[in-house]
C-alpha cells in the first residue's frame, strides 16, 4: 500500500468515526472529497504520525495544518484542521510526540475546532497546548456555523504569546 492509500484509508476511519459519534451519516464520497482537497491544498501541511515502537514503522494516523483553513479564526496564525490516530495505536502518546514538535517550532496563536460533546477531544487537546506547551486558552466560542442543527462545535484559540 502507498502512502497516498494510507493516507486515504486513515481519513475514511477519521470521517467514519466522526460520523458515528457526532450522529452524523458517513458518506465514503464525501470522506474521498474531503481528503482530495486537503491532500492537494497548498496551504495545508499533513503531518505523519508514525509508530516506531516495531521493526516497521507504522503510519498509525495524521494531523492536518491549515494555515489558511477557512474556519479557523482570523487572530489565529494556524489550526488544526484535522487530527486522528488509528484506534489500536491510541494511548501510546504518538499524536504528542508528532505535534509537539511542530508546536514548539511555531509559536502563536493556534484554532482547533471540536463538537461540543466531545468532551474526551476537549480534554485532550486542553492538555496538550495548556500542560505539554505552556500555551493558555484565551478564547472558546460556540460556532453557530454547522448546517446540523443537534451539532455544535466549538472554537478554542491557545496562545503562548504574552
Amino acid at each position: 500500500m502507498t502512502a497516498y492509500e494510507r493516507k486515504k484509508e486513515l481519513y475514511r476511519e477519521y470521517v467514519k468515526e466522526l460520523c458515528e459519534t457526532s450522529g452524523g451519516k458517513y458518506s465514503e464520497v464525501d470522506a474521498d472529497s474531503n481528503f482530495e482537497e486537503y491532500i492537494n491544498s497548498s496551504t495545508a501541511k499533513w503531518i505523519n504520525i508514525i509508530d516506531s515502537s516495531t521493526e516497521d514503522d507504522i503510519f498509525a494516523g495524521f494531523i492536518i495544518i491549515g494555515k489558511d483553513y477557512p474556519n479557523k479564526h482570523p487572530l489565529s496564525n494556524y489550526s488544526v484542521a484535522e487530527a486522528f490516530v488509528e484506534k489500536k495505536y491510541r494511548g501510546k502518546g504518538l499524536c504528542y510526540n508528532t505535534f509537539k514538535p511542530y508546536l514548539d517550532r511555531h509559536p502563536g496563536i493556534w484554532s482547533l475546532l471540536v463538537f461540543s460533546e466531545n468532551t474526551e477531544a476537549r480534554t485532550y487537546w486542553q492538555n496538550l497546548f495548556v500542560k505539554a506547551s505552556g500555551y493558555r486558552l484565551v478564547d472558546s466560542v460556540i460556532d453557530n456555523g454547522s448546517e446540523r442543527e443537534d451539532c455544535r462545535l466549538v472554537l478554542f484559540l491557545y496562545s503562548n504569546e504574552v
